[in-house]
């Protein structure tokens, strides 16, 4: 005799048959496999180790079965994530496309324009990068020139001594 119990109209006698009957099928499966093992120091798997066996069996099939839909899931995310992107650069080409063959139509914008303050600062950027450059490239000539004038002065000195140096003929 089978009672419904629940609004929905939910078996309960069969839930409980149902898991029962799996795991006796479980239980029964490992022992065949486990073959001698299982019937390790000349004793059967009685009912409760069965039962145990049986629960772990079905936690160890239920985690790989959610390990296996969360990489299905994974996949999935994966597969959509790509369709998006290949849609959305097929877009993007097709709108390329249409620039390239129109000459009327403008091409697109990459970025946002910058505000007036925006344009002001990176005027004023540039202005002090090149007042800044144009004085360290005015340094450097001038140490290349200092350079040069006493490397000048080294040589007239040297003649000089070479000069003074040489008995003169009279």
């Amino acid at each position: 005799m089978i009672e419904k119990v629940g609004n929905q109209g939910e078996c309960f006698q069969c839930n409980v048959l149902t898991k029962q009957f799996t795991c006796r099928l479980c239980a029964a499966a490992v022992s065949l496999l486990l073959g001698p093992i299982g019937r390790w120091s000349g004793r059967e798997i009685d009912a409760s180790q069965a039962e145990r066996l049986a629960r772990s069996c079905l936690s160890v099939a239920c985690s790989a079965l959610s390990l296996a839909r969360s990489a299905q899931m994974e996949r999935d995310n994966k597969i959509s994530n790509m369709a998006q992107n290949s849609s959305s650069l097929l877009d993007r080409y097709f709108k390329f496309m249409d620039v390239v063959n129109d000459p009327s139509i403008p091409p697109p914008r990459v970025y946002d324009p910058l505000s007036p303050t925006q344009l002001n600062d990176v005027k004023l950027i540039r202005e002090v990068s090149a007042v800044l450059q144009k004085a360290k490239d005015d340094e450097e000539l001038k140490k290349i020139r200092d350079a040069e004038n006493e490397a000048e002065a080294d040589d007239k000195k040297e003649e000089n001594a070479e000069e003074d140096t040489e008995p003169k003929q009279e």
